[in-house]
């Protein structure tokens, strides 16, 4: 019973990624907001709500070890996707065809990892 909810809760995270890209799409052609934006906060911010969940509660399921291994697993899991999609299906380099508005998103993506990757090394203590 639970591999058959965790397939239809997969099936339904799949169909609903698919209608948020396509209105992100429409948002962008339909407004004067950029795709930056668009890409970068809205489609963004509705995809990762899955992962923030599951972080979330396993923070109140007192496993941080499940929310680290669960946001750096899905940074590394869409990077792969990305890798192999370009590898297969775009047959020059993507880095050459991004706008430069992008790199901007990107540096701040990898400042953002390395932050968390210190952090699992260095434990500093906050007193509140």
């Amino acid at each position: 019973m639970v591999y058959f909810l965790f397939i239809l809760a997969v099936i339904v995270t799949v169909l609903a990624a698919i209608k948020i890209s396509t209105y992100a799409d429409a948002i962008t052609r339909l407004s004067s907001v950029g795709s930056l934006f668009v890409g970068t906060f809205l489609l963004a911010g509705a995809t990762s709500l899955p992962e923030v969940t599951t972080s979330v509660t396993a923070v109140f399921l007192e496993n941080p070890d499940m929310a680290v291994g669960n946001v750096l697993g899905s940074n590394l899991f869409n990077l792969s996707i990305l890798a192999v999609f370009l590898i297969i299906y775009r047959h020059r380099a993507i880095l050459s065809s991004v706008h430069k508005e992008q790199r901007h998103t990107a540096i701040l993506g990898v400042l953002m990892t390395t932050f968390v990757v210190v952090a699992l090394f260095y434990t500093i203590e906050i007193l509140l």
